[in-house]
């Protein structure tokens, strides 16, 4: 591991991924056991982050952040600036920012057929299951969802699941089922063979997508098991989401690979990537990114968002539109075209479905 913890592990166990779940830092009175060294009155203020947002940062993605000359995470590292309250970012009151009473920016009512199934777009359906994830984002965009503790938003069960399965027979327009959350890759396998088994029964569905971010916070979920069932009921495509070079790294690239050595290479991987001011917003990053990802790791940069309104944060991660174009002119001839992302500015229409 790059920075060594405070807590003792074995090879075997840091590369369980349940290990790692178990054991990620995820309130304020567990962070002395990681950084003994770490401030009081910066504990006292995540304790009062911890009664409001779900947050949780796993050994793996620890050990990867640099350090202060405490041994704490440095607050200029591009990983504490995503994943760590108040070191990273910060609760705001923006206009723009999610405070618990905005109305939700991306699951509108109308598009939402079951608690956990969302038809945003005509011809694909996505799937949120479950309301949680292998680690969070201080600018995650479903943070109504997967972060407020005070959620009404609906996790999945037996009868969501066969709802929504329902659903999609009645509707032979629907050729694409999307697998997202939270991270759907935080269930079992045995939950995702059943999951899986039962879209690919619907003989209209052309496509199943798993869109995750475990291969940068939890790369060891991605084991042969795991493959085996992607192979089996023909996993089309792996949203990769991933913002950050440092965020490439050697047990990504294994877990990557054994794709091709378990011969499901042909797996489609697509990256994902939030346009984050103070993190990537750089056009050095950006290429360094963009051709890590195509060259190194077989990922095609597929979209590079700009951030959604009412996402938590906002301050810390928004910047502008114009920033957003010159930074793709910046890159375009600069990079192969297979490895530029379309540049994407999410939308909530109210009353349109496209």
């Amino acid at each position: 591991m790059k920075n060594k913890l405070a807590i003792a592990v074995n090879e075997s166990e840091w590369k369980d991924w349940k290990w790692q779940q178990r054991n990620s830092l995820h309130s304020a009175k567990q962070i002395k056991r990681f950084f003994p060294n770490f401030p009081e009155e910066e504990l006292s203020q995540i304790n009062e982050y911890d009664q409001k947002r779900r947050w949780g940062i796993t050994p793996y993605t620890l050990s990867l952040m640099s350090r202060d000359k405490e041994g704490n995470p440095s607050h200029s590292d591009p990983l504490v600036k995503q994943t760590f309250p108040l070191r990273g970012f910060r609760i705001d009151v923006s206009k723009d920012s999610y405070d618990g009473s905005n109305e939700s920016n991306w699951e509108l009512p109308h598009d939402m057929v079951t608690p956990i199934m969302q038809h945003k777009y005509t011809n694909k359906v996505i799937i949120r299951a479950p309301n949680s994830c292998l680690g969070y984002c201080g600018f995650c965009f479903e943070v109504a969802r997967v972060e407020d503790k005070t959620t009404k938003k609906g996790s999945v069960n037996d009868q969501l699941w066969k709802q929504s399965m329902d659903y999609v027979r009645t509707h032979l327009e629907v050729i694409e089922v999307i697998l997202s959350g939270g991270d759907p890759l935080l269930s079992n396998n045995d939950t995702l063979e059943g999951r899986l088994s039962d879209i690919r029964s619907i003989q209209h569905v052309k496509a199943v997508r798993v869109h995750t971010r475990a291969l940068t916070f939890n790369p060891f979920r991605i084991d042969e098991k795991l493959i085996g069932l992607f192979k089996k009921y023909r996993v089309n495509a792996l949203g990769v989401h991933v913002c950050h070079p440092n965020e490439l790294t050697e047990e990504m690239n294994r877990a990557l690979n054994l794709f091709d050595n378990l011969g499901y290479g042909s797996i489609i991987k697509l990256g994902q990537t939030p346009l984050l001011r103070g993190i990537n917003d750089d056009s050095e990053v950006l290429k360094e990114l963009f051709m890590k990802m195509y060259s190194g790791f077989n990922i095609k940069p597929y979209y590079l968002f700009h951030s959604l309104p009412w996402s938590p944060s906002a301050n810390d991660y928004r910047t502008s539109v114009r920033k957003g174009v010159r930074l793709m002119k910046a890159l375009k001839r600069h990079i192969p075209n297979v490895a530029m992302p379309e540049y994407v500015i999410l939308t909530s229409p109210v009353n349109s479905k496209y």
